[in-house]
């Protein structure tokens, strides 16, 4: 059985001189500790990788729509524009899992998160075909589709259940 060691401190009588006083003591416990949770380590996994997919998508289509106004505009504002396309999803999806135990509640948010996405896609596409490089556009608008997506693959459960999904 795995244990943890907890230093813990009582009160013991201690005599000089014939006075007793109370004084500390430290001692040590073996606590014996809770089989692992499973359930919440493979939740805790998913979260990261959904995480991480998210970050890539937003780093990809920012890169791509970014590349795209920055042909019309001063680049910082290109990129800054340009990541609003990923987190305009993002931020509807968080919406819809606060959401997530009054349905009605979160049908605005949900149908507004696919809407920007599709926007995000279409924009990713544009630009891939703006280079000569529809089918990397193509591809490409496929990373915020997976990101938004993998709810859909995960299961309304999880996303219930509080995977970030």
């Amino acid at each position: 059985m795995r244990t943890r060691t907890i230093v813990e401190t009582r009160k013991v009588p201690h005599t000089i001189d014939g006075k007793t006083v109370l004084v500390d003591d430290e001692y040590t416990v073996h606590v014996p500790l809770p089989p692992r949770d499973w359930d919440q380590i493979v939740r805790s996994g998913v979260t990261a990788v959904a995480g991480g997919i998210a970050a890539a998508s937003i780093i990809w289509t920012t890169s791509s729509i970014g590349a795209l106004f920055d042909r019309a505009t001063n680049p910082a504002a290109a990129y800054a524009a340009a990541a609003v396309f990923d987190l305009a999803w993002i931020a509807c999806m968080a919406l819809e899992w606060l959401a997530r135990f009054d349905p009605d509640r979160a049908t605005l948010p949900r149908l507004a998160g696919w809407g920007a996405l599709l926007i995000a896609m279409v924009a990713v596409v544009v630009e891939g075909d703006a280079t000569g490089q529809l089918q990397a556009g193509l591809v490409g608008a496929t990373v915020s589709g997976l990101a938004h997506g993998r709810r859909a693959i995960l299961g309304k459960n999880c996303f219930r259940a509080g995977i970030v999904a």
